[in-house]
């Protein structure tokens, strides 16, 4: 089995062991203005470019930086249908941010659209005891942008579920 078809499949419990940010010196981001907007399957998306500095999330293990390119081999708007309507298929919530990074999941590196659903209470996205009464969390997908090991172009790679304040600007 290869990795996309392992990370793919994760559980939504697998991806989201300890909230990020709780002992962390936090960073002030602001968003950013769109450079476009669309919308698929009553779904509206806007698209933010680059982000404007690196994300880490280590208890995710994952790294989300500026992309050096500016554009993959599909485009955002494919990259919000795969996610949309793909298998396995993004669980949407409202509207989402998407940014053209360069991403590190388990050690695995490669261009990638994040697409960062709209924050939400995280105890009725992920009911578990990381997160309290009240706390606010955004998921972010991370869908292929190019060819990524061996998953092509549009393929959903990793979901995670973080604090919407640390990932504010994706």
């Amino acid at each position: 089995m290869g990795l996309g078809a392992v990370l793919s499949g994760c559980s939504p419990g697998s991806q989201t062991a300890g909230a990020e940010g709780a002992n962390a010196t936090p960073t002030i981001r602001t968003e950013p203005t769109p450079l476009a907007s669309w919308t698929w399957k009553g779904h509206p998306a806007q698209f933010l470019g680059r982000p404007q500095g690196q994300y880490e999330f280590p208890n995710r293990d994952v790294v989300i930086a500026p992309a050096e390119q500016t554009t993959g081999e599909i485009s955002w708007q494919d990259a919000f249908k795969a996610c949309v309507s793909g298998t396995p298929g993004c669980v949407t919530h409202e509207d989402a941010s998407i940014t053209l990074v360069d991403a590190t999941i388990m050690g695995t590196d490669g261009l990638m659209y994040a697409i960062a659903w709209n924050p939400t209470d995280c105890l009725s996205m992920w009911p578990t005891t990381e997160y309290k009464p009240g706390d606010i969390c955004r998921q972010v997908d991370l869908i292929t942008a190019s060819q990524t090991g061996d998953l092509g172009p549009g393929e959903k790679l990793y979901t995670f579920v973080v604090l919407a304040e640390d990932a504010r600007g994706l």
